[in-house]
């Protein structure tokens, strides 16, 4: 259901594996050898407040999905069924849905999301890993992008304009990883160490060199140039600039830049810290080697990175303007909003647009 691979050591823990080997093929040859073939197991303990505890998730988390009850239903008959029967239901449903609407648009989805990855193996690949960033802007967009690009390893300087609002960016920084540590994300050890990897601080003055600033301001034209102004008198020509705009034309955003080949868009999505969508917007006067930093950044932090041009609100959030109107038709039609909402959350959507 969650479909996470784990390694060896956690497998064996999980007892998913037997043993461990350096040379399985001579272990399972000696006597000693833990290893069994599945005929010869007995079936699994039957445990019935798991199998609720996992249909309870998928009911949440996995809306509308026809694979995993049945999977699940599959796990919690092997307790009972001999081998051969529970094989046989196992395929007999895999054949059914592998045939479903479903399973093609899951199959479409996963080669899509490849494509778009692989998009980076086109542009040059960085000489290292990016270890400091300047994150310009401490609101709920900064405060989650600082946060994902701290628990990928980075040293984070986020950036506000007073005391005041740096103290804001800070108690949203340590309210995000206290929420890792709850939720049990993150380890305690985990947290400090990702907390000793953000500050706050007021002003351009007294920035450290960084491989790459991001800007997170609200959507003004002289607002965000003003930042790159300050950003690139105060740090290093070989800093990357990155643009967290939803919509503003990244090309005119560059061009009172010294170097506009350094410059980019790096559309994070929120909560940034979560969401996997990291749109890569390539301005006309983009370099490969900042294309392909971008790229090589969203691999480090987990994300899916999609390629797109200039345009008005790029990739995401043009498919969005289109479900937005669409639902808005339907209240001309006559639809009310729950009504509206109730059907999208119904068909999958973890909430509807209103």
């Amino acid at each position: 259901v969650n479909a996470k691979a784990v390694t060896a050591a956690k497998g064996l823990s999980l007892g998913l594996l037997d043993q461990l080997a350096e040379d399985p093929v001579a272990a399972a040859l000696t006597h000693d050898s833990a290893a069994q073939v599945p005929d010869l197991r007995p079936a699994p303990l039957a445990d019935d407040a798991a199998i609720v505890a996992m249909r309870t998730h998928a009911a949440r988390r996995l809306t509308g999905h026809d694979a995993p009850p049945v999977a699940i239903d599959l796990v919690a008959a092997s307790a009972t069924l001999p081998l051969t029967e529970a094989l046989a239901r196992e395929r007999a449903a895999f054949l059914d849905l592998r045939a479903s609407d479903q399973a093609r648009a899951l199959r479409h989805v996963f080669f899509a999301e490849r494509a778009a990855g692989n998009k980076g193996r086109d542009y040059p690949k960085p000489a290292r890993d990016i270890a400091s960033a300047i994150v310009v802007g401490g609101g709920n967009m900064g405060a989650s992008i600082a946060y994902a690009l701290a628990t990928a390893g980075i040293a984070v300087t986020v950036v506000e304009r007073d005391a005041e609002a740096a103290g804001r960016a800070g108690d949203t920084l340590r309210k995000l990883v206290d929420q890792g540590v709850s939720r049990g994300t993150l380890s305690a050890a985990n947290g400090e160490a990702i907390q000793q990897r953000l500050v706050a601080v007021v002003g351009y003055g007294n920035l450290p060199p960084a491989d790459l600033a991001i800007e997170a301001a609200f959507e003004d034209f002289d607002v965000k140039r003003a930042i790159f102004a300050e950003l690139e008198a105060a740090l290093p020509p070989e800093t990357i600039l990155a643009t967290n705009t939803s919509y503003l034309d990244v090309n005119r955003l560059a061009d009172h830049l010294k170097q506009p080949s350094r410059f980019v868009g790096l559309h994070f999505f929120s909560p940034a810290h979560i969401m996997k969508l990291l749109e890569i917007v390539n301005g006309d006067r983009t370099s490969g080697e900042t294309l392909g930093a971008g790229f090589a950044l969203a691999r480090r932090l987990g994300k899916i990175p999609v390629l797109s041009r200039v345009c008005d609100g790029f990739i995401g959030n043009r498919i969005l303007t289109r479900y937005r109107q669409t639902a808005d038709v339907t209240l001309l039609e006559g639809a009310l909003p729950e009504q509206v909402d109730r059907a999208m959350t119904g068909f999958g959507m973890a909430m509807g647009p209103f």
